[in-house]
């Protein structure tokens, strides 16, 4: 068989041509012709308002919206001295359900007697809604009430009141909270405050202080806290109201009216909402600056907050750098939610965030977690593990409980605790946090 090859000079010739050929004809393309661009433009998806032809409904100085095939029932209740003097009942709460008749625990309700969002309580779901000391809860296992639950809860607003030719104007807050921070009394860590609200404008001078006559009307600055206290062998905690108004460049500060909370003393390991520190303040401020503790003001902490009236009479509440001590004496130490309380069912999976809070951190720390939970402890993982590293100047530390609970299990409540401790080079600078777990195991 013959074979023919072509010599090297031969064959870089040939290439070269070619290159020149298909390179003329890219060039004559490029510039004498307009190419076909095919523009991809991009998928856009707008979430839904699933909640655009919702009802609205409004009580006791809130707004919220609720399905439209759902019903609002009125709750009313009187003491047995009202009955007794044949007296109205009062309007005390709401029930928000599915249809038109409440069928077992598939409902909703909002404020009541006596309610809380504590663990003995046994909610599927619990929040504090406003600075009134109303909850919305639900002790429904079904997915819809429970969706509903989150949707509805997304919709309260107050309802701006107008009260002797003035405004009030009030912003509440939910987890994560934008503001909390640890104090500790007699050199142990024992309470954990969380921002709930906001309040500016006319309001009545409550019971639990002294210094005015109770129903008087004055112009004020409102804040309302979420308390958390831990578990004190034996112990009552009465602390005196520590955050302080700032009414100068100098750092010259006002003093509450208030010299103690809602609830003058605290019992160990509960949460008490609503607490109020109340500063009577000139209409026409519109800036304040709260601290919350130093030394000045017998505390630990030592947390600005600022807040700012806008022009469209909104609130921004937001923690301010200002800070005298920083880190060398106390960082606040929170966590937020403070517990969880679920309703689980065997081989069932739930991912839990919550949130770690350190302000005033200049320098890096490692978060030492151990949890404590009895005959379920395997149940629980912490994304991140029990040894977490944490950024400067955290604010909001996301941290994911993952629980995975066996295909067979006994049916009971099952309750255990995460204990958090924060570690530096200088050794532990906060005394121990506790989160509370609580799983009612339902098959």
């Amino acid at each position: 068989m013959l074979s023919k090859r072509i010599s090297t000079p031969v064959a870089i010739g040939i290439i070269l041509i070619v290159s020149i050929v298909v390179g003329g004809i890219t060039v004559y393309w490029c510039f004498n012709k307009d190419p076909e661009i095919n523009f991809r433009t991009p998928e856009i998806k707008f979430e839904e308002d699933t909640t655009a032809d919702w009802k609205t409904y409004e009580w006791n100085k809130l707004e919220f919206k609720y399905p439209s095939t759902w019903t609002v029932e009125e709750i009313y209740y009187s003491t047995p001295a009202q009955q007794a003097q044949e007296q109205s009942p009062e309007n005390i709460g709401l029930n928000v359900f599915p249809g038109e008749e409440i069928k077992g625990k598939d409902f909703i309700a909002i404020g009541g007697r006596q309610v809380s969002c504590e663990l003995s309580q046994n909610h599927t779901k619990c929040n504090y809604v406003d600075s009134i000391a109303n909850f919305i809860y639900t002790d429904s296992n079904s997915t819809e009430v429970l969706n509903v639950f989150d949707q509805v809860l997304s919709t309260f607003k107050f309802i701006e009141e107008k009260r002797g030719g003035s405004f009030s104007v009030t912003e509440k807050f939910s987890y994560p909270f934008p503001i909390s921070w640890g104090e500790v009394y007699d050199g142990v860590y024992v309470l954990n405050f969380f921002l709930s609200g906001v309040s500016v404008g006319r309001r009545n001078i409550p019971f639990f202080i002294s210094s005015h006559d109770s129903g008087e009307e004055i112009y004020a600055l409102t804040l309302y806290f979420n308390i958390k206290t831990y578990k004190q062998e034996g112990r009552t905690i009465c602390p005196e109201v520590r955050p302080r108004l700032v009414i100068d460049e100098e750092g010259n500060s006002l003093l509450p009216l208030n010299q103690e909370y809602n609830n003058s003393c605290f019992l160990g390991d509960k949460t008490y909402y609503g607490q109020e520190v109340i500063f009577e303040v000139p209409e026409s401020q519109k800036e304040f600056f709260i601290k919350t503790g130093g030394k000045f003001a017998g505390g630990d902490s030592d947390i600005f907050i600022e807040i700012n009236i806008l022009e469209n009479n909104e609130l921004k509440v937001e923690m301010s750098p200002t800070s005298e001590k920083g880190l060398t004496e106390f960082w606040g130490f929170g966590i937020s939610p403070p517990w969880i309380n679920r309703t689980l069912s065997s081989g069932s999976h739930l991912e839990e965030t919550i949130y770690l809070v350190i302000n005033n951190s200049v320098e890096e720390l490692v978060a030492e977690l151990r949890i404590e939970a009895p005959g379920f402890e395997d149940w629980i993982k912490v994304d991140k593990g029990l040894n977490i590293p944490l950024p400067k100047n955290l604010q909001g530390f996301p941290i994911k409980l993952i629980v995975d609970v066996p295909p067979s299990v006994e049916e009971k409540n099952y309750e255990g605790s995460i204990f958090f401790r924060i570690k530096s080079d200088f050794g532990y600078k906060i005394g121990q946090l506790e989160f509370n777990i609580n799983f009612l195991v339902q098959n």
